[in-house]
């Protein structure tokens, strides 16, 4: 996706696809190349697995603040789904605070600014008490949790996914 303006907003092109996934490639400053990808035939939605992507890609520092998303319609046709489907995606994402809506650009926002967030914080603890609860269930003790919880960022942190 080409950048019109002179901004310092990252320049994002695609570099290879295949239906379900796309590979990009950033043109600025060495960025690495990045995959979005979805499973046409999972239960989940695709919207949430395209929103789960970028989260994750975001996370793991592939997609820096300021990279320009490719349009809506470019990553529906590459993907192979609806266009309508790329969009709710991408208005999730604006109304999360992951990104702005800016020249008719998607644009990602730098996270570390947004503080305490009440809406994320929230979602955040109803997706985690689900997940404790069934993790206590198979018998998980609060150590065994906090253990693997630590890891998981420390993952997360050096960039293994």
């Amino acid at each position: 996706m080409e950048n019109a303006d002179s901004s310092d907003h990252t320049k994002t092109n695609v570099h290879n696809f295949s239906r379900g996934k796309i590979e990009m490639k950033g043109n600025e400053g060495g960025n690495k190349s990045f995959v979005i990808s979805v499973d046409l035939s999972s239960k989940k939605p695709i919207f949430e697995q395209i929103i789960e992507n970028i989260i994750d890609l975001i996370a793991y520092g592939e997609i820096k603040p300021g990279t320009i998303l490719p349009s809506t319609r470019k990553i529906a046709s590459l993907l192979g789904v609806n266009y309508h489907t790329v969009n709710k995606a991408y208005e999730v994402l604006i109304r999360e605070g992951y990104a702005i809506m800016e020249k008719r650009r998607v644009v990602i926002v730098d996270q570390k600014n947004h503080g305490n967030d009440i809406v994320f914080q929230e979602r955040w603890e109803d997706k985690a008490k689900s997940l404790i609860a069934e993790a206590m269930s198979r018998g998980y003790s609060k150590e065994d949790l906090l253990v693997s919880l630590q890891k998981i960022m420390e993952r997360i942190e050096k960039g293994e996914k």
